[in-house]
């Protein structure tokens, strides 16, 4: 199994020895009267984790990516561990961000459309973003192919950044759905996640068209199609009308 220390919301971590763990994962959130950032005493702890330890940092929240490319000249060098630029501030969850994200083939070795909690807390100001240069993008909203996601693997350390909450992806028609995006990012941290995550990188052993999710009666509807190979499928359209 994976052991875990949880820190306190909010907790300065210059107590912490950062080099005792194998990797380390940050969640920032979301606050209407005031903007609550990480003290750039722990942020140099943070930088000097990847930069000089070599360890993987995985980040997630909404507005991060608004709050660090904007704040101190430490947020901000924080915020480049990512190979992620800060694109559009996001919206009010009245008007709504994220409907459905989409993961990358290349990381997750399947095609995957999440539904994600539209118009809740999760879905507030969640920032587009873009990677630079070559860095691979995780996630995006499909609707639009905006980012959501980035992961920036430098030789020298590994920092993946989501906009998006793995507490907003909905559980879906397949079990653990957050559970295995997780365990696919641990992964991508050099983390093992026994059984989870290899049951994400499988081939599977034969063809299979899976139930869509949502209904078709939706404005969008996935459909899980499971090749022998590893390969990108043509999707023909069939239409049949009832008389």
């Amino acid at each position: 199994g994976i052991s875990y220390t949880l820190s306190d919301q909010d907790e300065d971590l210059t107590g912490y020895e950062l080099t005792d763990y194998e990797a380390v994962i940050v969640v920032t959130g979301v606050y209407d009267a005031v903007s609550t950032m990480i003290p750039d005493a722990s942020l140099t702890k943070l930088i000097d984790y990847a930069t000089v330890s070599h360890g993987p940092i995985y980040v997630e929240g909404a507005d991060f990516a608004k709050d660090y490319s904007e704040g101190s000249a430490t947020a901000q060098e924080f915020f480049g561990l990512f190979g992620t630029s800060f694109v559009n501030d996001g919206l009010d969850e009245s008007d709504g961000n994220v409907e459905y994200l989409t993961a990358n083939f290349s990381i997750f070795a399947r095609y995957l459309t999440w539904e994600y909690a539209y118009h809740t807390l999760a879905d507030r100001f969640v920032d587009e973003i873009a990677p630079v240069g070559t860095r691979a993008q995780v996630l995006w909203t499909d609707e639009e192919g905006v980012a959501r996601g980035v992961l920036n693997r430098t030789g020298r350390y590994t920092a993946i950044f989501s906009s998006c909450y793995t507490g907003g992806i909905v559980e879906g028609t397949a079990p653990l759905t957050r559970l295995r995006y997780l365990a696919q990012i641990l992964e991508e941290m050099g983390i093992p996640t026994t059984g989870i995550a290899d049951n994400i990188k499988k081939v599977p052993t034969s063809i299979a068209l899976e139930q869509n999710y949502p209904n078709p009666f939706n404005a969008f509807t996935a459909i899980e199609l499971s090749l022998i190979h590893i390969s990108e499928p043509t999707r023909p359209l069939y239409i049949s009308y009832a008389v």
